[in-house]
């Protein structure tokens, strides 16, 4: 069980590392993030296989999605093998979402996550520490955008004034858009009465927040998401009610 904890708690780290996390130094900030969330994740990714091994107890879920991300990561890895660079395609690719170790990284997380959280409480957890983090990018990206006052400048005197740990202002858009849509359907969930009052108050300024970049940046891709998902979120509400 020490071990399954410790991978609940590199997951825990991860989804509050995403939206705020950077390494101050003179490399790539994607190159930066995308090293730091591979390590997290082989690492819970360990943690999870020693905790089966050691307790004789080895859980694997199994569901459509399982199946689906291993078929995609399948036609993924031959698309790198007949690739002119392979090796470039595995691993040096920029941006980053276009990499096979992206991807695959992206698979193995969905497996250890969905191992290693087997309650609603540890779902919810990690939940609103993805949303309160994004809730605080989110703080620092208005700043930047409507006062151009960076709080990054803080740890990187250097930094521009419109930077943020996203990439782009419309990366940035797209990440916002669906914390929106999620810090919205968690706070009409019955849980969400049982947090302290500081995370609600957190959590409704995080909304506050997301809307108001959403505002600024008035990224139509953005604006598609949000109104989609909306659509699909509410149809779900519909259909369980």
């Amino acid at each position: 069980m020490r071990f399954a904890s410790l991978g609940r708690t590199l997951l825990f780290i991860l989804a509050g590392a995403i939206p705020l996390w950077f390494l101050p130094w003179q490399i790539s900030v994607d190159f930066g993030r995308e090293v730091t969330f591979l390590l997290l994740i082989f690492g819970a990714l360990i943690a999870w296989l020693l905790s089966g091994l050691l307790t004789g107890r080895f859980r694997l879920v199994r569901s459509s999605a399982v199946y689906g991300g291993a078929l995609l990561v399948l036609a993924a890895s031959v698309s790198t093998l007949v690739s002119g660079r392979p090796f470039a395609s595995a691993f040096l690719n920029d941006p980053s979402a276009e990499k096979w170790s992206t991807l695959l990284a992206g698979f193995l997380l969905m497996i250890v996550a969905a191992n290693l959280f087997s309650s609603r409480k540890d779902i919810m957890r990690v939940l609103v520490v993805f949303l309160l983090a994004s809730g605080v990018e989110a703080v620092i990206t208005f700043f930047s955008l409507a006062f151009h006052l960076s709080l990054f400048r803080i740890i990187v005197p250097g930094v521009a004034d419109d930077f943020n740990v996203i990439g782009t202002a419309n990366g940035a858009a797209l990440l916002y858009a669906a914390s929106l849509i999620m810090a919205l359907g968690f706070i009409f969930a019955p849980a969400f009465c049982r947090l302290h009052t500081w995370i609600r108050w957190a959590m409704y300024a995080a909304i506050v927040f997301f809307a108001a970049n959403l505002l600024i940046i008035h990224f139509r891709s953005a604006w598609i998401v949000l109104f989609v998902t909306s659509l699909v979120f509410s149809g779900f509400m519909f259909w369980m009610s």
